[in-house]
C-alpha cells in the first residue's frame, strides 16, 4: 500500500481548495460581506411564479402538484416542487462548503474542473489556473447574474462526470466508477437537460476517440468493459433524477415541446422560436475579445458621458426624444435582441492554439473537433444548412432553444487542451524543435489580430464615438 506523503500528496489539493474558496469570496464580496443580494431577474419572475406553491408548502407541509398562477395553471413539478433527492442536495453543500448560493455553483465549477484537469494528470498548480480560468469565464458569471442558476449548476459538474469516465477509461476503474455516479447525480439534479445534452456531445465524441485507439491498439475488449462499468454508473446517477425527468417526459407532450394540434408529423419547437438568439459568423469571436461586438446588449452608449452620443442628446434640447432614443444605443451591434459577450480569456485562447501543437494527439482529435462544433451550434440560423438539418433530424436536438448555450462545448474544451499542451511544453527541454512547435500557434494568434486590426475588430476598445 503506498504511504501517503502529506506535502506531494494531500497539500497541493488543500491549497487549490483555499484558493478557489478565496477567489469565490474576493469576486462576490457584496453579498458575503455587505449582506447585498444579487438582483436575478429571471429568479424574481420565478419567486412571482411559485408562491402559491410556496406558501401552500409552508401552511400544509405537502407538497402542491398545480401552480395556479402559471398561464392558466400547469403541473407544478415543472415550476416548484421538492423531490426526495436530498441526499444528492446534501452532497452539493458538502462539496461546496455551504457556500451561498448561488455562488457556491461558481465554487462547484472550480472544484469540478480541478478534479478533471488532474484526472488527465495536470500537475496541480496547472490545474488551480485552469479551474479558475473555466470558472469565471464571463459565459458563468453573466449565467449567474441573469438568474439562470440551473444551467449554471449543470454546467458546474459537467467537468465531474467527464472526469469519472476518463478514470475508468485510465484503468483507475473503480474511482472513476464512483466520480461518475456522483458526477452525474450532482449534474442531472440541476435540472437542464439543454446542458445534459452538450454533455452528451462531448461524451459521444471522446468515445469515438477512444474506440478509434482501441481498434487500433486491438484492446477493443478493454474498450467494452470501460463501457461496460460506465453505463451502471450513469444508470446510478441518474437513477437519482428518475422522477423529475419522468415527470417532464409526461409533460413535454402538452407543451409548445411536444407534437402540434395544426401540422401533423411536426413535434417540438419552430424553427423561428429555437433559433431566435443566433451568434452571427463572427461573433464567437467574443472567446477572444470581449468588446468585439460591443459588448452586452444591456451597455448602452448614454451610459458613458464622454461619448458623443450622450453630448448630442443632451444638446438635442428635445428631452422627450432624447430619452426615447436611450434604448436605441446599445453598444452591442450584432443581430440578437439580448446578448452578452462569451468571453474565456485572451490567455486561454492562446494556449488552446498552442495546445493542438502541444497536446496529446487524442486530445487533440477529440477537443478541437467538438470546439468547431460547438461554434458551429452557436451560429444557429446564420448557418442554417448544418443546424437546420440537425434540428430536424438529430434526436431531442428540436426541444431546444438560444443555440449560443453551445458555446459552452469550446469553453469546456479549451483550458483542458491548452494546458495538455503546456504541462508538454515545460516538461521538454528548451531548444530549437520547442521554438519551431511554438511558432505556428503563435502565428495563428498574430494573423488573427492583423484581421482584427485591418477589418476595424479592434476598434471596439475604443470610446464610443471615438472610432
Amino acid at each position: 500500500m503506498k504511504r501517503i506523503n502529506f506535502s506531494g500528496d494531500v497539500l497541493p489539493h488543500l491549497i487549490a481548495v483555499a484558493v478557489f474558496l478565496v477567489v469565490t469570496v474576493v469576486f462576490f464580496k457584496p453579498a458575503f460581506f455587505d449582506n447585498k443580494v444579487l438582483s436575478q431577474r429571471d429568479i424574481e419572475e420565478w419567486e412571482g411564479s411559485s408562491k402559491a406553491l410556496r406558501d401552500f408548502r409552508d401552511r400544509t407541509g405537502e407538497e402542491g402538484l398545480w401552480a395556479p398562477s402559471m398561464f392558466s395553471g400547469m403541473p407544478a413539478y415543472l415550476v416548484n416542487l421538492e423531490w426526495s433527492n436530498q441526499p444528492v442536495t446534501a452532497l452539493k453543500r458538502i462539496l461546496t462548503l455551504g457556500l451561498k448560493h448561488p455562488f457556491a455553483n461558481i465554487f462547484a465549477a472550480f472544484i469540478s474542473y480541478y478534479i478533471l484537469l488532474l484526472a488527465f494528470r495536470i500537475k496541480p498548480y496547472l490545474a488551480i489556473a485552469g479551474a479558475v480560468a473555466f470558472g469565471l469565464s464571463s459565459y458563468l458569471i453573466i449565467g449567474i447574474s441573469a438568474g439562470h442558476n440551473a444551467r449554471i449548476g449543470s454546467i458546474a459538474f459537467m467537468p465531474l462526470v467527464m472526469a469519472g469516465i476518463h478514470l475508468v477509461f485510465s484503468g483507475r476503474r473503480l474511482t472513476g466508477f464512483a466520480v461518475t455516479a456522483l458526477g452525474m447525480a450532482l449534474h442531472l439534479r440541476e435540472n437542464h437537460m439543454q446542458i445534459t445534452y452538450y454533455l452528451m456531445i462531448i461524451v459521444a465524441a471522446y468515445g469515438i476517440v477512444m474506440l478509434v485507439h482501441h481498434v487500433r491498439e486491438k484492446t477493443v475488449a478493454e474498450f467494452a468493459k470501460s463501457v461496460g462499468l460506465l453505463v451502471p454508473a450513469v444508470l446510478i446517477g441518474a437513477a437519482t433524477f428518475s422522477g423529475p425527468f419522468w415527470a417532464i417526459t409526461e409533460y413535454s407532450k402538452y407543451s409548445m415541446r411536444g407534437p402540434s394540434e395544426l401540422t401533423s408529423g411536426t413535434s417540438g419547437l419552430s424553427k423561428s422560436y429555437a433559433f431566435e438568439f443566433s451568434n452571427a459568423i463572427t461573433e464567437p469571436m467574443t472567446l477572444l475579445i470581449p468588446n468585439y461586438y460591443g459588448g452586452s446588449s444591456m451597455n448602452f452608449l448614454v451610459q458613458d458621458e464622454n461619448s458623443k452620443v450622450y453630448q448630442a442628446l443632451v444638446q438635442s434640447g428635445n428631452q422627450q426624444t432624447a430619452n426615447q432614443l436611450v434604448s436605441y444605443t446599445s453598444a452591442y451591434w450584432g443581430p440578437q435582441r439580448l446578448s452578452a459577450p462569451s468571453y474565456a480569456g485572451a490567455i486561454v485562447c492562446f494556449l488552446f492554439a498552442m495546445g493542438i501543437a502541444f497536446a496529446p494527439k487524442r486530445l487533440v482529435w477529440w477537443l478541437v473537433p467538438v470546439s468547431v462544433l460547438s461554434i458551429a451550434l452557436s451560429w444557429g440560423d446564420h448557418f442554417a444548412t448544418l443546424n437546420y438539418f440537425l434540428f430536424d433530424y438529430l434526436p431531442g436536438y428540436n426541444k431546444f432553444r438560444s443555440v449560443t448555450f453551445a458555446l459552452i462545448i469550446i469553453i469546456f474544451c479549451m483550458p483542458l487542451l491548452g494546458l495538455s499542451g503546456l504541462q508538454n511544453i515545460l516538461t521538454q527541454h528548451a531548444g530549437p524543435a520547442l521554438w519551431k512547435r511554438l511558432a505556428w500557434p503563435a502565428g495563428i494568434v498574430l494573423g488573427i489580430c492583423f484581421i482584427l486590426a485591418i477589418t476595424g475588430g479592434f476598434g471596439s476598445f475604443l470610446r464610443p464615438g471615438e472610432e
